[in-house]
Order: structure tokens, then sequence, then C-alpha cells
């Protein structure tokens, strides 16, 4: 319990605490340009906090069977349905998102733009890796995730450093995603 409680703060603190720390840090221009690109990526974000709830209790179920075969080929074919949708949704919105954007605002949010593509990259990452986080909830790893997404403050400090902008606040949660990626999920998807 401990450990899936620190998790729930280490992402909280590392995600939320980047915005955070913009409103604080930043400018209004920022905090506004961060606010209009998350708020483009909110239904991609909704639908992946919809599907994750759907894996979790097959694994758990399929883990606590020993039923490993089964787990190995959902996990194999939800990642690469999810590498080929994500990739596929992640080349529209790429190519689309201008003509979008001033649909419905001015010139003045183009700035948007990349931290938008930046957060949407993000989001690309953790959809891939979406079976992996229950199944380092089984495999008892948990400890190991912690201290990989702990990683992430070193990415805000660094963003303290170098000047709170909407771009570096999405590249410190993209660098954050792709080293838990690299570090947990990966070895998850080789095991």
């Amino acid at each position: 319990i401990l450990q899936t409680n620190m998790s729930s703060y280490l992402k909280l603190g590392s995600e939320t605490g980047g915005i955070f720390l913009l409103g604080v840090f930043g400018n209004s221009v920022q905090v506004a340009l961060y606010n209009v690109a998350f708020q483009m990526v909110k239904p991609l974000k909704v639908l992946q906090d919809n599907i994750q709830p759907a894996l979790y209790p097959e694994i758990v179920k399929f883990h606590a069977e020993g039923n490993y075969g089964t787990l190995k080929s959902m996990v194999k074919k939800t990642t690469l349905s999810n590498v080929l949708v994500g990739g596929v949704s992640l080349g529209f919105a790429y190519l689309l998102i201008e003509p979008i954007l001033l649909l419905f605002t001015t010139e003045v949010y183009l700035g948007a733009i990349p931290v938008f593509m930046i957060i949407l990259s993000t989001i690309y990452l953790t959809f891939i890796s979406l079976c992996f986080y229950p199944l380092t909830v089984v495999m008892d790893q948990l400890k190991w995730r912690n201290f990989i997404v702990s990683i992430r403050f070193l990415f805000l400090g660094a963003v303290y450093i170098i000047g709170f902008t909407a771009v570096n606040v999405a590249w410190a949660q993209f660098l954050g995603s792709l080293t838990t990626r690299t570090f947990n999920d990966l070895p998850l998807y080789k095991k």
C-alpha cells in the first residue's frame, strides 16, 4: 500500500508540480500557452485514463492464475495496437493542429503548438505502455518504478535553472515519461 500511495504522490508531484511551478515562476503568457495546449490534449488523456482501468483487472487475473502465455499475448497485442493507433493519431494531430487551433482561437495562440506537440508525444509514450503499470504492481517492481519516476524531479529542477516556460515544462514531463518507459516499461516488456 505504501508503494502504491508513493506512486500516486510522485505522479501528482511531478506532473502537477511542473504546472504549479510554471504558474509561480513563469509569466501569464506561458501559463496561457500551456493551458491551451493541455486543453487540446485533454480528450486523449481521458481516453487513456479510461482504457487503463479496463486492462488492470485482466492483467491481475492472468498473473494470479499463472496464465503467463495469455498475459504475454495480451501485453504484446495491446502494446502493438497502441503503438499503431497512437502513432496514426499522433501523425494526424501533428498535421491538423494548426488549422484546428485557428478555427477556435487567433494566431496569438499558435505559440501553444510546440507545447501541444510535446505534451501529445508524452501522452503517446504513456498510451503505448498502458499495460506496464499494472504489470509493475503484480510483479512487485513498484519500488523500482517509484525510484525511476522520482527522477522526474531532476528534470523539473533543470527547468528551474533554465527558466520556467511552457515548452521547458512540457519537455521536463516528456523526459520524465521517456525515462520511465526506458528503464521500467521496456525491461518489463522484454521480461
